[in-house]
């Protein structure tokens, strides 16, 4: 396989959307590292005014207790998949992603992508 083939990127991933995404699915420092983002500065304010808003600026994250209830909704049970046989699956199921990982967690946290930034990559 070629390396220029394994360092594609699909055409819709965009990695800055993604950081903002989840920096208000976590909210605390990641919301507060991109707090310029979410506040911009106006062109006639002066710089300690704006100083001051910044440190003022709060966020009320409700965004990640809904999407984290809604994970826990649909992953209540582990998930069963049947029909699929082979070395290759029961493989991939013991460690999904190469690091021991299980199936359950890593559809959740794929479920939890899709819902913070509407679509999940997987490489």
């Amino acid at each position: 396989m070629q390396v220029k083939l394994l360092e594609q990127r699909h055409p819709s991933y965009d990695e800055g959307c993604i950081e903002r995404n989840e920096a208000l699915y976590c909210g605390g420092e990641e919301w507060r590292e991109l707090v310029a983002t979410w506040l911009p500065r106006h062109p006639e304010e002066a710089d300690d005014t704006y100083k001051l808003r910044v440190k003022r600026a709060l966020y009320e994250n409700h965004v990640g207790a809904i999407v984290d209830m809604l994970a826990a909704s649909v992953f209540a049970e582990a998930p069963a998949i049947d029909g699929i046989d082979g070395d290759w699956f029961s493989a991939f199921r013991t460690t999904v992603d190469g690091r021991g990982g299980k199936l359950g967690p890593w559809f959740r946290e794929r479920l939890v992508d899709a819902l913070v930034n509407r679509r999940s990559y997987v490489w």
